[in-house]
């Protein structure tokens, strides 16, 4: 199994460690909630790993992923920024994660994707999933310290 980091246990595979004795001795849970528990405990790692990448380069998640956005405006007149399937793991990798294995990005679109929208990701809903992490919602270019309106300016 490749590892989200090079070198040393990846929280991934220790989730796979731990869990892999669960499914047996359960009481009364079934196979399917144990499956859907263990695929939100190892998307759960992957946003730790990637908060982590973030972080670590002082970017954010709008900073990475809009590029992979379009905008798309529904009947109420809502815009809302949508991420294809192939835009998400492109703003993965970029992120620093790149090499998923497929049911890590299984367990990943479970929790983001959404089957109405072509399991497009919804930009804002990943936002604030990664704000839970540790990421900022800003964009790094963002320079609202230096903006001074002309009526503040004096005319000295």
């Amino acid at each position: 199994m490749k590892r989200i980091m090079k070198g040393g246990s990846s929280p991934i595979s220790e989730i796979l460690q731990r869990s892999a004795g669960k499914s047996a001795g359960l009481m009364g849970r079934s196979k399917k909630s144990v499956d859907e528990e263990h695929m939100l405990d190892i998307a759960e790692a992957i946003f730790i790993k990637m908060a982590d990448f973030i972080i670590g380069k002082e970017r954010s998640i709008r900073g990475i992923f809009t590029k992979y956005s379009v905008p798309e405006m529904f009947p109420d007149n809502t815009v809302l920024e949508l991420l294809s399937p192939g835009g998400f793991l492109e703003g993965v990798k970029e992120a620093g994660i790149e090499d998923l294995q497929d049911f890590e990005v299984a367990c990943l679109m479970r929790v983001l994707a959404k089957p109405e929208l072509d399991n497009a990701v919804i930009l804002n809903e990943f936002v604030m999933i990664m704000e839970n992490f540790g990421v900022p919602d800003a964009m790094e270019d963002e320079e609202n310290d230096d903006y001074i309106p002309d009526t503040e300016q004096s005319v000295n």
